[in-house]
C-alpha cells in the first residue's frame, strides 16, 4: 500500500463522522497513551539520536 491510498483511506474514514464521537476519540487517546507508555525507552533513545546534538 502506497502513501496515496493509506492519505485516501484516512480521508474516506475521518468523512464517515465516526471521528467526532467523544468515546471513539478517548478510546483511541488511551490506546496511544498505552503504546506510548509501552515504548517509551525506545523512543527516548531515538528522540536522542535524532536530536542529542542539539542539547
Amino acid at each position: 500500500m502506497n502513501i496515496q491510498n493509506i492519505l485516501q483511506l484516512q480521508k474516506d474514514f475521518f468523512k464517515t463522522q465516526i471521528t467526532k464521537n467523544i468515546d471513539f476519540r478517548k478510546e483511541n487517546l488511551l490506546k496511544l497513551k498505552k503504546i506510548i507508555e509501552e515504548n517509551q525507552d525506545f523512543l527516548n533513545r531515538e528522540i536522542y539520536k535524532d536530536f542529542g546534538n542539539l542539547l
